[in-house]
C-alpha cells in the first residue's frame, strides 16, 4: 500500500446568476394549466367534427345526404378549418408559454444553489 492520501474532489460552490433573483412561477403554471386543458377540449371537438364529417361522407356515398351535397361540403370543410386554426393557435402559444415555464423553473432552481 502506498502512504498517498486520497482526497475528496472539490466541488466548485454554485454560481449565483448575475442580477437575477427567484420569481415565482405560479402565475405561469396556471396559464400552462389552462392551455393544455383548452388544448384537450379543441382536441375533444375535432374528434366530434371528424367523427361528423365521416358520417357526412358515408351520407353521400349511400346517397342519403339531405339537402344540397356542395352547401354540406363547403360547411363541413368551413367546420374543420376553424377547428384546425384554433388547434394551431392553440398548440403554439401552449408550446411557448410552456417553453417560458420551463425555462423560469430552471433559473429559479439556479437561483436557490442547484
Amino acid at each position: 500500500m502506498s502512504d498517498t492520501a486520497v482526497t475528496e474532489p472539490v466541488h466548485p460552490a454554485p454560481v449565483p446568476l448575475a442580477g437575477r433573483d427567484y420569481r415565482d412561477s405560479a402565475a405561469l403554471t396556471q396559464w400552462v394549466k389552462v392551455l393544455l386543458g383548452l388544448s384537450l377540449l379543441l382536441d375533444f371537438v375535432a374528434t366530434v367534427s371528424g367523427f361528423m364529417e365521416l358520417a357526412l361522407l358515408q351520407s353521400f356515398a349511400s346517397g342519403t345526404a339531405a339537402g344540397d351535397i356542395d352547401t354540406l361540403a363547403n360547411a363541413n370543410d368551413s367546420r374543420q378549418q376553424a377547428i384546425g386554426v384554433g388547434q394551431f393557435a392553440c398548440y403554439v402559444i401552449t408550446g411557448i408559454v410552456f417553453l417560458t415555464w420551463i425555462y423560469r423553473a430552471n433559473r429559479n432552481a439556479r437561483a436557490l444553489g442547484a
